[in-house]
């Protein structure tokens, strides 16, 4: 009986979580849900696929060269717009439901590979991040990413784990879906690519890993291919202009804006520290739990590499790292358990209280980018009548 308590007081845990984040990012959504015009471009090729079953192989072109984004965020859409009659509002509950279904995978990682403490707590900082509410209700093409990331860590442990040919696959194709979501998945590609030739050195689970990687990336691969290579000579043309500049230190602005953002309730200063320190605890610990070694192993090789993206590429966003801030959320429980004890509790805690306060004085602001304070979609409705009733 005391065993059959204590697994129902932990699963009910895990449901408080969970109905948390529900809240957060459900709360007045009809009223505070909006969108820009690249969602508005979107939601037009949404439509188009419905209606008219045309169905495409690209996204929304690039804020930062003349390339185009994967289609698979616009095919996450589609349900959601069909289910509820091509209603505006399907956006938002898609980032809901994809925000939900990536807290799930992020406690399922946790509990498999890691450890319970970091369910319970990462999951909290997830559930809570003011930047991650944002992304857990507002349809943009990054904020659908955790959701594959953190399946691509879950089929890399599983495949670390197993050996199993069939987690390599899955595992390269997550990593597909990833870039054909976004492109700034690209450097985490190449990260977990680089960490498999070292820690794997077996060149046909390798193989096929790659094979994943090819059918993740198909949409992009038959648009290049009907199209002379038009998305890989504008990528390669922007990275090529990018490499004849100087350093961007710029770009290291980033850096302290998502740790702000993602981990720390919007405050630049706990930003800064939390992410020197736990670069530091990382690098002078020396953990003998396996999938911790790998863990940190994979995390210094996606800190040079996007170190030196940040430091080349012409524009360089706090989301670019998003990779890095889902690792981190993961990471930094245990971390701070296993160097600071029970004051370790206290700051963990201190943090969860950090990001709840932030979101909280957030949740009355509306749910675009760069849009005006309180306009809504309902704003926008109501507009897009008044000018269809003066032209017709």
């Amino acid at each position: 009986m005391t065993t059959l308590l204590k697994l129902l007081n932990f699963h009910l845990i895990f449901i408080l979580i969970f109905l948390l984040a529900l809240v957060l990012r459900v709360y007045r959504i009809d009223v505070l849900t909006t969108f820009g015009r690249d969602q508005g471009i979107d939601f037009l090729v949404v439509l188009d696929i419905i209606e008219n079953h045309n169905l495409t192989l690209i996204g929304i072109k690039t804020s930062i060269g003349e390339f185009f984004q994967g289609p698979n965020y616009i095919y996450m859409l589609v349900p959601a717009f069909f289910i509820f009659g091509l209603h505006p509002i399907a956006g938002a509950y898609t980032a809901v439901f994809v925000s939900l279904l990536s807290l799930i995978l992020l406690i399922f990682f946790c509990l498999n590979f890691i450890g319970k403490r970091a369910a319970i707590f990462s999951g909290l900082i997830f559930a809570l991040s003011p930047e991650l509410v944002v992304f857990g209700n507002t349809p943009l093409y990054q904020n659908f990413l955790p959701l594959p990331l953190l399946l691509s860590l879950i089929f890399l442990f599983k495949s670390l784990n197993s050996n199993r040919l069939i987690h390599f696959f899955a595992l390269g194709f997550m990593i597909g879906f990833a870039i054909e979501i976004h492109f700034l998945a690209i450097t985490y590609a190449l990260s977990l690519f680089i960490f498999l030739i070292f820690k794997i050195k077996n060149y046909f689970k390798i193989g096929i890993f790659i094979l994943g990687c090819f059918f993740g990336f198909l949409p992009t691969i038959t648009f290049e291919l009907r199209n002379q290579f038009f998305n890989t000579n504008a990528y390669f043309s922007y990275i090529k202009q990018s490499g004849t500049k100087q350093f961007n230190l710029d770009n290291l602005d980033a850096w302290i804006k998502g740790a702000s953002d993602f981990l720390a309730g919007n405050n630049e200063v706990i930003g800064i520290l939390l992410l020197l320190s736990m670069i530091f605890i990382l690098t002078v610990n020396k953990f003998k739990d396996t999938n911790l070694l790998n863990l940190r192993s994979f995390t210094f090789i996606y800190l040079f590499i996007s170190i030196v993206a940040s430091l080349k590429l012409n524009s360089f966003q706090d989301h670019y790292l998003l990779p890095l801030w889902i690792i981190l959320i993961i990471l930094i429980p245990t971390l701070l358990f296993i160097n600071f004890k029970r004051l370790g509790y206290f700051l963990i805690s201190t943090l969860i209280a950090i990001n709840l306060v932030s979101t909280l004085s957030n949740l009355n602001n509306n749910h675009g980018y760069d849009m005006p304070k309180g306009w809504s979609l309902q704003k926008i409705q109501s507009t897009a009548k008044l000018i269809q009733s003066d032209l017709f």
